[in-house]
C-alpha cells in the first residue's frame, strides 16, 4: 500500500513540475478572480440549499403523523369531564380520533 502511494505522489509530483508558469499578467489576474467569484458563488448556493432543505426537514418532521391523534381518548374523556367539551363534541373528537386511528393501521397492512 505505501509502495502504490510513494508511486501516485512522485507521478503526481512529476506532472505538477512539468506544468508551466502562469504568468501575473492582468489578465490571467482578472480570469482568476472571476473564476473565484464563481466557485464562491457555487458555494454559497450550496450552503444555502442545505440549509433550506435542513429547514423543511425540521419542518416535515414536527408535523403529526396520521396514525398520531391530536388528542388521546384518555384526554377527551378529561375535557368532557370538566366540562370543557359538550357530549355531541365529545362524540364527535372521539369518532374522529378512532378514525384517524383506524386509517393509519389500515395503511400499515
Amino acid at each position: 500500500m505505501v509502495v502504490i502511494f510513494w508511486k501516485w505522489s512522485v507521478s503526481v509530483s512529476v506532472r505538477l513540475t512539468a506544468l508551466p508558469a502562469v504568468s501575473a499578467s492582468p489578465e490571467n489576474h482578472e480570469a482568476i478572480v472571476e473564476g473565484m467569484l464563481w466557485v464562491g458563488g457555487i458555494v454559497v448556493a450550496f450552503a444555502l440549499a442545505v440549509v433550506v432543505l435542513s429547514c423543511v426537514k425540521k419542518r416535515l418532521e414536527a408535523r403529526p403523523k396520521p396514525t398520531e391523534a391530536v388528542f388521546g381518548l384518555d384526554e377527551l374523556r378529561e375535557m368532557k369531564d370538566k366540562g370543557e367539551l359538550t357530549t355531541e363534541q365529545y362524540e364527535a373528537l372521539r369518532q374522529r380520533t378512532i378514525d384517524t386511528f383506524r386509517k393509519g393501521l389500515d395503511g400499515k397492512n
